[in-house]
């Protein structure tokens, strides 16, 4: 089985619109999202 890479847009919904695009992983049985933290930071997320 092979890697599915694609461009992809994160935006964060808290406060100001912040974005990043990266080229990421995609698991498509996955059910939670790992950032790394510079990613994390740049978004101004938080943790839930």
């Amino acid at each position: 089985m092979g890697k599915i890479l694609e461009k992809v847009k994160i935006t964060s919904l808290f406060g100001t619109a912040k974005s990043v695009e990266v080229k990421a992983v995609i698991d498509t049985r996955a059910t939670t999202v790992a950032l790394p933290r510079d990613i994390v930071e740049t978004l101004g997320l938080r943790k839930m």
